[in-house]
C-alpha cells in the first residue's frame, strides 16, 4: 500500500496487526481527478463531495493548457477505499458516489501512476503575482477535509482562484513565511503559529478580487476562533476554526502584501533547488 506523508508517497512494508494490514493493503489506494477549466465554479464541490465519499486530499495543483494560460484546470490526488473498483468509470463511482452534477460527471478519475504524478512536480504555476492575496488552509483543516468548503466559498464570494497547490512547509520554511509576526506577536503564539504550518500538508490559493485583501479578511473572520463565532459565525475562521492557532486559515492581511505572500509560495518554493537524496 502507498500512503501520503506530507504531502509524499511512502510504501508501508509492515503492519501491526492483520487487521490493520487488512485495511490499508486491500482497501486503501491513490487516484488522479483532472477537473476540466470548464468545471471551474464545481472546483470545490468536486473536492468536498470526494472528501465526503471518504478520500482525503494528497496532492493539488491548478495547471494550465500551453497558449491558454486563462483556462486553468484542477489536477488532485485523492486517497481512500478503491478495492474492487475495475476500470475509471468504477473508479469515478467510488468517489463521486453517483453524484449527477455535471461539472462533477466531467472529471476523469483514474488509478495513480508514476506517470500522473508528473501533473503535481516541476515549478509551474499558474499564479499571476497581481492585485491577488493569498489563503493558506493550514494543515489541520485539510486534514479534516474542510478544502473544498474552502474552495466551494472562495467561489461564492466571486474570488477568482488564480493559483491553487499544496504544499509541506519545514519548521524553517513557515518561519521565513512568518516572520514579519515574530517579535509583533506574543513568543508562545508565533511557534505555535510555525509549528501549525509545518505540521502537514496545507494548500495555499492565489485569489483575485477587487479590494482583494480588504474582501478576503471579511470573508475568513476574526482570528480569534471565540470573536470569530460571536462576531462573523458565517466566516471561515468560525466555521472550520478549532483554537486561535488552528483557526483553519492564514491569509494576507495588508493589500501591500498579496503579490510577496502569493510569490513565497508559487515562486519562491517552487523554484527552490530539490534536496538531495
Amino acid at each position: 500500500a502507498l500512503i501520503p506523508v506530507s504531502a509524499r508517497q511512502f510504501k508501508v512494508t509492515g503492519y501491526a496487526s492483520q487487521a490493520t494490514q487488512e485495511l490499508f493493503a486491500s482497501e486503501r489506494g491513490l487516484v488522479t481527478c483532472v477537473m476540466p477549466a470548464t468545471a471551474y465554479r464545481d472546483f470545490g464541490n468536486v473536492l468536498a463531495t470526494a472528501q465526503r465519499s471518504g478520500f482525503a486530499l494528497a496532492n493539488l495543483k491548478t495547471l494550465s493548457e500551453a497558449g491558454a494560460p486563462d483556462q486553468i484546470y484542477l489536477a488532485a490526488e485523492l486517497v481512500g477505499c478503491i478495492s474492487g473498483a475495475e476500470g475509471d468509470q468504477q473508479l469515478w463511482d467510488r468517489v463521486f458516489r453517483g453524484a449527477t452534477e455535471p461539472g462533477l460527471r466531467s472529471v476523469q478519475v483514474r488509478r495513480s501512476t508514476p506517470e500522473s504524478a508528473v501533473l503535481f512536480r516541476g515549478s509551474s504555476t499558474t499564479a499571476t503575482f497581481d492585485h491577488c492575496a493569498l489563503l493558506v488552509v493550514k494543515p489541520h483543516a485539510v486534514r479534516e477535509g474542510h478544502t473544498g468548503e474552502i474552495v466551494n466559498s472562495l467561489i461564492d464570494a466571486n474570488f477568482e482562484i488564480s493559483a491553487m497547490q499544496t504544499f509541506s512547509l519545514s519548521r524553517k520554511e513557515a518561519e521565513n513565511f512568518t516572520e514579519v509576526y515574530d517579535g509583533v506577536i506574543p513568543k508562545s503564539e508565533y511557534a505555535n503559529l510555525t509549528s501549525e504550518l509545518s505540521s502537514g500538508p496545507l494548500v495555499a490559493i492565489e485569489v483575485r478580487a477587487e479590494n482583494c485583501v480588504e474582501e478576503l479578511r471579511k470573508l475568513v473572520g476574526p482570528h480569534e476562533i471565540e470573536v470569530a463565532k460571536r462576531l462573523r459565525p458565517t466566516s471561515l475562521r468560525a466555521r472550520f476554526g478549532l483554537s486561535d492557532t488552528k483557526n483553519a486559515i492564514h491569509c494576507t492581511d495588508l493589500a501591500e502584501d498579496g503579490q510577496l505572500d502569493s510569490g513565497y509560495f508559487f515562486d519562491i518554493l517552487l523554484n527552490q533547488p530539490s534536496p538531495a537524496h
